[in-house]
């Protein structure tokens, strides 16, 4: 054992089942975007030292920069697409000036405020419903003091949720 090496061998585990339906789009995109950006630490167009290296790198650097430009052309339209989404009159406030901010913000706050009083409702079907909708911004929270983009998304899913119940 004295001056022996012991190779010791670690595996990586496989992702067996990875769901994206589950996302919502925002996250999904959210999701895309950092894919995105990690693109720029692969090897494309990056030469090596050794001769080995250099063929095994010309080798695959045209497939990879194909697929990576696929990628990403496929991203920028999806990105199109969602920008698209905002033309809807629902949406058009939420703009990065601070006065749509704020009155987001505050039509986040009334909305809230509204259902936690309507809990209180003395028709027990209204208090159930508002204490259900109370529900899904409590499992949201309170997005109001997040980055716009983050906001955005909390305020995207919940809308959604609301609506499929």
């Amino acid at each position: 054992m004295c001056g022996e090496k012991i190779l010791t061998v670690h595996y990586m585990k496989k992702i067996k089942n990875y769901g994206l339906t589950a996302l919502h789009v925002e996250e999904c995109f959210g999701y895309l975007k950092q894919i995105k950006t990690e693109t720029a630490n692969l090897p494309i167009g990056e030469e090596t030292g050794t001769p080995s290296e250099i063929s095994q790198l010309s080798a695959t650097n045209p497939v990879l920069e194909a697929k990576v430009n696929d990628f990403t052309t496929a991203v920028d339209a999806f990105d199109d697409a969602l920008k698209a989404s905002s033309t809807n009159p629902a949406t058009a406030t939420a703009t990065a000036t601070d006065d749509a901010r704020d009155a987001r913000d505050a039509s986040w706050r009334g909305a809230n405020n509204y259902v936690t009083a309507m809990c209180a409702h003395p028709t027990a079907e209204v208090a159930a419903n508002a204490a259900e909708a109370k529900s899904l911004f409590d499992k949201y929270g309170d997005p109001t003091k997040l980055a716009q983009t983050e906001e955005s998304g909390v305020l995207h899913n919940l809308l959604q949720a609301v609506l499929i119940r």
